[in-house]
């Protein structure tokens, strides 16, 4: 058990744990923020920080960082994304994820989703943005973060 506010000091950031704030038991926070690291619009998806896990078989898993940008520029929110791995050069999906961008009060960075733990391979992202479809296809590598921009126009 760890004294109320231990601290670890990373090379990349800080650590603490213990019963900090209103926490009703002690836990572990994992957040990371760039830049200053007291600035709450600092924050950034901890998930996309880290090295994804590998799978049941041993095999890396990927991540996908997503920023879906409104025609005015400003980040979309609310858009719904559909996101689908085709293995092996298949003509349909094999695996289908439904994701919603985040919401309003946490789009503080320059992304809008994410989404971890993903096996490598091709995948096709789609979303809807009041009607308009944005479609890009995408390659997931093994251990790696892919990065997709789509821009509304």
């Amino acid at each position: 058990m760890c004294s109320v506010a231990a601290v670890a000091v990373l090379s990349i950031g800080l650590l603490v744990t213990g019963r900090t704030g209103v926490a009703i038991g002690s836990h572990l926070h994992f957040e990371v923020r760039q830049g200053k690291g007291q600035d709450y619009f600092a924050t950034r998806n901890p998930e996309l920080w880290l090295t994804p896990p590998v799978d049941p078989d041993g095999n890396p898993l990927g991540a996908l960082m997503i920023t879906i940008v409104n025609a005015d520029g400003s980040l979309a929110q609310y858009a719904r994304l559909t996101i689908q791995r085709y293995a092996n050069q298949a003509r349909s999906p094999s695996k289908s994820y439904y994701v919603t961008t985040y919401a309003a009060d946490v789009l503080n960075s320059d992304e809008n989703a994410g989404l971890g733990e993903l096996p490598a391979g091709r995948y096709r992202i789609a979303v809807d943005m009041n009607g308009l479809i944005l479609e890009r296809w995408v390659e997931v590598e093994s251990g790696k973060l892919t990065r997709v921009v789509l821009m509304a126009k």
